[in-house]
């Protein structure tokens, strides 16, 4: 395994080369829905460094994956990856994603894409009033009431 990847920082939201500072391999259990074992299955957990802001990340991976010890394909673990749940309309959950990729590196940026989300968010409650702030208020009423 190659002991540097170029990832997207949970923590800077660059793309930068993070450098593996060490990797743990452990065995776990695996059970049938009775109960029953199936067998050992390994596990992968890499310990990572931001090379830009140097924030540290955990990915964990497994042998049944589609590509075992591929840290690109690797699932973050720590910190908590910044996703809005499936439930959350798919305009809203998109423009809030994109908002937070450059909240970090761009903080003009990112006043401006949150406020569309926030807009888009009020739109999808039919929130009243003539500005965010008005529609803010109502949807406090409405939810607070």
């Amino acid at each position: 395994m190659n002991k540097e990847a170029i990832l997207i920082c949970s923590h800077c939201g660059n793309k930068t080369p993070h450098v593996i500072i060490t990797t743990v391999t452990s065995s776990v259990k695996i059970y049938d829905f009775d109960g029953s074992s199936l067998g050992d299955m390994e596990t992968y957990y890499y310990l990572t460094e931001c090379k830009t802001c140097k924030g540290i990340c955990l990915f964990g991976d497994w042998e049944a994956s589609e590509d075992p010890g591929n840290l690109e394909k690797a699932k973050l673990l720590y910190p908590a990856p910044r996703k809005l749940d499936g439930v959350i309309p798919e305009e809203i959950r998109r423009n809030y994603e994109e908002a937070k990729k450059v909240e970090k590196i761009s903080p003009s940026a990112f006043a401006v894409l949150i406020r569309r989300s926030m807009e888009l968010l009020c739109k999808d409650q039919k929130a009243k009033g003539n500005n965010l702030k008005e529609q803010i208020a109502n949807l406090s009423e409405r939810f607070n009431s």
